[in-house]
């Protein structure tokens, strides 16, 4: 067997000491030592399924906080957690129109007005000609949209907001949930930064190229 020889080469032993183990592509020498030994094409194939296997267990926790910055820079769909927030934020703004308040006609418009999306000229007089903040001329429907605009603005970042309110375990979810990330191309990225080795070798963490085949110590 081609991958038996290259193997046995590669680390000058006879052929008649290395067995075929559990997978078509692993190979035990009678010392015990575990070799991984693989064309490029199945190299590529086993780092893709083990990268996956990992993500689908530890999801984007699995990767370092710099390179999770990353991938929501260049390989996410970010404009999801916008879109949630500006639903979260309008849910918000038409929830607190039905909350009272002692000045104002409802604590959206004492929120809009505080925020200074609204002003003096926005409310009724009363019979001393003074402003009357309880009778806001402004429908509900445009209050929300302001302060749902509003709130939307003074996020920085939707991803690093989402984190820091519902924590990294639920940032994974919604990511996994939704496909927000494209992993194809993360994986292909880990893999030209990395290499192959410290995924496929588990003893070592190197990749030998020889004889035409990828061979990696797993044990």
């Amino acid at each position: 067997m081609e991958k038996i020889e290259a193997l046995a080469e590669l680390l000058g032993v006879d052929e008649s000491e290395i067995t075929q183990d559990y997978d078509d592509n692993v190979f035990e020498v009678s010392d015990g030592r575990e070799y991984l030994v693989l064309t490029e094409d199945e190299a590529d194939d086993a780092f893709y399924d083990s990268e996956m296997s990992l993500i689908d267990d530890i999801g984007i926790e699995g990767f370092t906080p710099s390179f999770q910055e990353r991938i929501f820079t260049e390989f996410a769909d970010t404009d999801w957690f916008e879109d949630a927030y500006r639903e979260m934020y309008e849910s918000y703004s038409y929830d607190i129109e039905y909350e009272s308040d002692d000045v104002y006609g409802n604590r959206l418009v004492r929120e809009c007005y505080e925020a200074g999306l609204i002003d003096d000229d926005d409310f009724g007089v009363d019979e001393n000609g003074d402003v009357n903040y309880a009778d806001c001329l402004l429908d509900t429907d445009d209050l929300a949209t302001r302060l749902t605009d509003y709130l939307v603005d003074t996020v920085d970042d939707f991803v690093e907001q989402y984190k820091f309110e519902f924590g990294e375990e639920q940032l994974s979810e919604v990511v996994k949930r939704y496909n927000l990330v494209d992993w194809d191309a993360v994986i292909e990225e880990t893999k030209e930064l990395d290499g192959r080795g410290p995924m496929l070798a588990g003893y070592d963490g190197i990749e030998i190229d020889y004889d035409d085949y990828y061979i990696y110590r797993t044990n």
